[in-house]
């Protein structure tokens, strides 16, 4: 009997990545549409109009043209639904991403957040995110932005997304998100791994208050005296030999933008 099921094993072994290709093909695509009556088109066809750039057009389709159709027309740019950060990307059209779209809800002090846009961030996006009071940190690959805030703003923040089309994705921006991969002391599957150096820089955003508390507890955890220590652009770097095993510790402080 053993036999009779080796072919039906080998064939579904063959026939998974057609089965996984045809499974993303399924997804909805955004595209970037330069040709207004092939945007109309499309529409009519019931995408999806995300955004107007006059010059072209953000459109969601559940099925990608032809390359005949697009021609030189249209573009595909599902890299839009990434935010690219140093440890890893986020794909915010997977329900695994999409579930982490959480209330902040009360806490204290101020805290990182992330926000992405369904494209290209216009001015008047901009305007209307820093009207609800959070400080814009630095722009993140693919239209989003790192965010500061506290309670109050952040619920602002959310209350306005919730209400606007134009924002696809906000979500808290975690510890795990802070430390690159090459500085950590283990791998994706949890097994030991040498990294070849025990000094990082651990970047802050500047924030007297939240900034104090995060060099003393860094002052506690470093192996030695500091080696560097800088301001520029909104940010405070520091340079420090510490223990690989405590770098999560020191990410899970607010004002942590990054640690590598």
């Amino acid at each position: 009997m053993k036999f009779m099921f080796k072919p039906v094993f080998l064939r579904l072994v063959l026939f998974l990545p057609l089965i996984l290709a045809a499974s993303a093909l399924a997804a909805p695509h955004k595209l970037r549409v330069t040709d207004r009556p092939l945007g109309d088109s499309l529409i009519a066809q019931g995408g999806k109009l995300l955004a107007d750039y006059s010059s072209f057009q953000i459109i969601e389709v559940e099925e990608v043209p032809s390359p005949k159709i697009l021609a030189n027309h249209a573009q595909l740019v599902d890299s839009f639904n990434s935010i690219q950060l140093n440890a890893q990307t986020l794909d915010t059209r997977t329900p695994e991403i999409q579930s982490l779209r959480k209330k902040a809800g009360a806490f204290s002090g101020k805290r990182l957040h992330l926000i992405q846009f369904v494209g290209p961030i216009k001015r008047e996006w901009r305007e209307a995110l820093e009207k609800t009071g959070v400080k814009v940190v630095h722009y993140l690959p693919q239209n989003a932005y790192l965010v500061y805030g506290d309670a109050a703003a952040l619920a602002r923040l959310q209350s306005w997304a919730d209400a606007d089309s134009l924002v696809q994705w906000e979500g808290e921006y975690t510890g795990e998100y802070k430390v690159h991969p090459r500085a950590r002391a283990v791998d994706q599957k949890g097994r030991a791994r040498q990294i070849g150096t025990d000094t990082f820089t651990v970047q802050l955003t500047l924030d007297e208050t939240a900034n104090s508390a995060t060099l003393e507890l860094v002052a506690r955890l470093r192996l030695a005296p500091v080696i560097k220590s800088s301001e520029a652009l909104g940010y405070r770097n520091v340079t420090v030999a510490l223990p690989a095993d405590q770098l999560d510790v020191i990410a899970a402080q607010p004002d942590v933008v990054s640690i590598h």
